[in-house]
């Protein structure tokens, strides 16, 4: 995710510029997802992983099919006279024997009989060349008539014969990428590292890999180097990198057309790095206040500050740090580690030694219809856990509600409203002016009623953004956060 921002720097998160990741947000952290955990506490950018491996299968067919879309023709679309509703149709090619049909269905639920004429000649066996198994196919009948049916969602890009041959690609690594894998402290310890291709290899290919941007770490793994392998002794805690370069040649002459890259961690002491999710962290504020203590094996850069203040400057991490800590007042600390800056954690020490809870915010009020925004009582909450704030209200019914974290309403939460994403027909085809798709919609209340839909969210759980747009959100007298119908 980024903060939508032009690319004005390279946008590592040390400057606040250019994309900076929403990941740093706790809120998107605390929400349940899925049984593996929530996406946004790892990085995502896995290079043997299916929607990966799928988009660059497709960058790799359209290089093989249009080239750089050199010539006149490639910018000729045929479109069938049949018009099938929810299903976009139509022909393409820079080349004779490189032309393609799309058939794609748009419609979520229901599947979709095709009966179209194109231009190929009969007889001609039309292959999905985008599956990789178990393609779909289809004989062109009388007239360049295509038959076939598509499920919901489903799209075939058919070509005569089968697809061409495509760059060889990494399936899998081992350690998987972002993985942790957590050692016993003390001893000698070897890591296992591997990456496995969808085909064999060259043997050159050991060469082109490096760990830690070392190379002669790695050799093939049986007679066709399909895999190469590097087993790693004692590595220390932190963030590692495999990488192979970009143009390595398989066994049928291809080359990769892109750079491998890939991270895991290694972690003998659990730290904001290898749990990202843990942003508390006893011990961070100590000798008395006047240091802290890090335990971010991996990180590069820190920023400190004092809940109210202001952030410091990046600066390099050390074993220790000295920061004038006070007494019943959290410190967070944000942290760089392999481009991200997503990793956040907090202290908060008592004058008599002790914890206290640590917050985002100094203070939090909550306002709203029951306390005339405001006006009748300021709606102080209460700071009842890391980062969780309580307050009791007595209300009837509905009412509209605003958080704060200041007196004013400087900075304040509420819902964001919702938003059709809509994703309609290219301008070339005609039907782009009239094709009607049920939008997908975003915003705080629309991520709500998805979330509750699929179980993962109570009736009583919900998002509220700090978008300088956002409207009063509502508060049910059950304490639930859906609008009134």
């Amino acid at each position: 995710a980024g903060d939508e921002q032009d690319f004005n720097t390279p946008g590592s998160g040390l400057d606040g510029w250019a994309r900076e990741e929403l990941g740093v947000s706790l809120a998107w952290r605390t929400v349940r997802t899925t049984p593996e955990g929530n996406p946004a506490d790892r990085d995502n950018f896995d290079m043997t992983s299916r929607s990966y491996r799928f988009a660059a299968r497709l960058n790799a067919l359209r290089r093989a099919y249009f080239g750089n879309f050199g010539l006149d023709q490639c910018d000729v679309i045929d479109l069938p006279a049949e018009e099938v509703p929810d299903v976009l149709i139509f022909t393409r090619g820079c080349v004779a024997d490189g032309r393609v049909t799309t058939i794609a269905n748009f419609d979520t639920k229901e599947e979709k009989a095709v009966n179209a004429i194109t231009g190929w000649p009969p007889g001609t066996r039309l292959v999905d060349i985008v599956a990789e198994t178990a393609s779909t196919q289809v004989v062109v009948g009388e007239g360049g008539l295509v038959e076939l049916r598509l499920p919901p969602l489903a799209a075939y890009v058919l070509a005569p014969n089968g697809a061409k041959p495509v760059p060889p690609a990494v399936t899998k690594v081992i350690p998987g990428h972002a993985a942790v894998a957590r050692l016993p402290g003390g001893g000698s310890h070897k890591i296992h590292v591997e990456v496995r291709f969808d085909r064999p290899m060259k043997p050159a290919l050991a060469a082109a890999a490096r760990l830690d941007g070392k190379p002669g770490l790695f050799g093939c793994s049986g007679a066709n180097c399909a895999s190469i392998v590097a087993e790693a002794h004692d590595l220390a805690d932190g963030i590692h990198v495999v990488e192979v370069e970009e143009g390595v040649e398989a066994l049928d002459g291809l080359r990769t057309y892109a750079a491998f890259r890939s991270v895991f961690t290694v972690a003998r002491k659990a730290s904001i790095i290898s749990d990202p999710s843990r942003h508390s962290q006893p011990g961070l504020i100590c000798h008395g206040l006047t240091r802290l203590c890090h335990n971010a094996a991996g990180a590069d850069y820190f920023r400190a500050q004092t809940v109210g203040g202001e952030w410091s400057e990046w600066r390099p991490v050390k074993e220790e740090t000295l920061w004038d800590a006070k007494a019943g007042v959290p410190v967070l600390v944000q942290y760089h580690a392999e481009g991200s800056s997503s990793y956040v954690v907090g202290d908060c020490v008592t004058s008599a030694g002790g914890r206290c809870p640590t917050s985002w915010h100094s203070q939090m009020f909550m306002r709203g219809d029951w306390n005339d925004w405001g006006k009748k009582e300021d709606g102080a909450m209460r700071l009842v856990g890391d980062y969780t704030w309580a307050a009791k209200i007595d209300i009837a019914g509905f009412m509209r509600a605003k958080f704060a974290p200041d007196a004013g309403w400087k900075k304040a939460y509420g819902a964001h409203g919702d938003r059709p994403l809509l994703y309609n027909l290219p301008d070339y085809d005609n039907r782009s002016k009239v094709f009607d798709i049920v939008p997908l919609m975003s915003g705080s209340e629309a991520s709500r009623r998805y979330m509750v839909s699929l179980g993962q969210w109570s009736p009583n759980e919900a998002l509220a953004s700090g978008a300088e747009f956002a409207k009063e959100l509502w508060v049910g007298a059950d304490c639930t956060a859906e609008a009134p119908t």
